[in-house]
């Protein structure tokens, strides 16, 4: 299939190899990366995770489930997941408790080949579960407050858990796993690199570098360093939205352009002397100059690189409704 990240691939036969600013292509012949129940001991309360389709989808266009993130259990016990529902384009976030199914359902029900979504889901003990399309809360809620625990099913990236099914056929970077419920104004600032604050009760985090295709690994980089294996095969594709280095942003100034979300005018914050614009598939669009007092964009998701005078850098990730 074409890559819709408009980018080359590294190398399949690469093995053991730190990638940099990568992402994994999987399809049909990709059998999931298997969690290791470690993850959930504590249990997990925030999931976050970026997909983007290899083909256009929405109500009727594929013909099963596509799996994104879950676990399975034959009797249909203590089940979880992100999966896009064929029979009405939905991306749905749902989970069992004993047998009880509870779920959000997406506003959104057509994914675009050429559009990165970030999905962030959330279990809060007060409030119960909400989901985020692109750094938009949907509507729907569901009161259930219980965190995701640890059992002895397998919870799969990228198929419905270890059976051989329900494949997600497309791009999936970035997923990440807290046992606390992030915050609103938390889950605002998600991105490539995390604050310094988000990486407190970070029970999860492949960020899709560390890869062994020989020897079919995958590593966790958060502090639990977990070693978690895939079946099948996958491709490793360059990522270029997400090419700021760590080290760069955490010496960034925490500026932001206002207002954000944004009807489509955007202003530039004090002391920042450029900025660059990009697509969410990576592609720069402009390079702004500080006489730029504002500019306008058509509707999407852009990340936006803000360069200070004196060359600190921020990165924002940019709503146009």
């Amino acid at each position: 299939m074409k890559n819709k990240l408009l980018v080359a691939i590294l190398s399949i036969l690469l093995t053991g190899q730190l990638f940099s600013n990568s992402a994994i292509q999987v399809d049909q012949n990709f059998k999931g990366i298997q969690l290791d129940p470690a993850i959930f001991q504590n249990g997990i309360r925030t999931i976050d995770f970026w997909f983007q389709p290899s083909s256009d989808l929405s109500k009727n266009t594929f013909a099963e489930y596509q799996s994104l993130i879950v676990r399975d259990n034959l009797s249909q016990h203590e089940e979880w997941g992100f999966y896009l529902n064929h029979t009405d384009g939905t991306l749905r976030f749902f989970r069992r408790v004993a047998t009880q199914q509870y779920e959000i359902i997406s506003d959104t029900v057509n994914w675009f080949s050429n559009q990165l979504y970030h999905v962030v889901g959330v279990i809060d003990g007060a409030t119960g579960m909400s989901l985020y399309i692109n750094g938009t809360k949907q509507l729907d809620t569901n009161s259930s407050p219980e965190p995701i625990m640890s059992n002895s099913d397998v919870t799969a990236i990228g198929t419905w858990g270890n059976l051989n099914i329900r494949h997600f056929k497309g791009t999936l970077d970035n997923v990440r796993m807290w046992s606390r419920a992030l915050t609103p104004a938390e889950v605002s600032t998600l991105d490539c690199a995390l604050p310094q604050g988000l990486l407190g009760d970070l029970a999860l985090n492949l960020d899709m570098e560390q890869i062994s295709l020989s020897n079919y690994t995958v590593t966790d980089v958060s502090s639990n360093s977990l070693t978690l294996y895939f079946q099948g095969t996958m491709t490793v594709v360059s990522n270029n939205w997400c090419s700021t280095p760590t080290s760069t942003i955490k010496q960034a100034i925490n500026q932001q352009v206002y207002p954000n979300p944004t009807a489509g005018t955007v202003y530039f914050p004090a002391g920042i002397e450029t900025i660059e614009v990009y697509n969410s598939i990576g592609e720069l669009m402009s390079v702004l100059s500080a006489e730029t007092v504002r500019f306008d964009l058509p509707k999407g998701l852009y990340l936006l690189k803000l360069i200070a005078a004196g060359g600190q850098v921020s990165v924002n990730r940019l709503i146009v409704q």
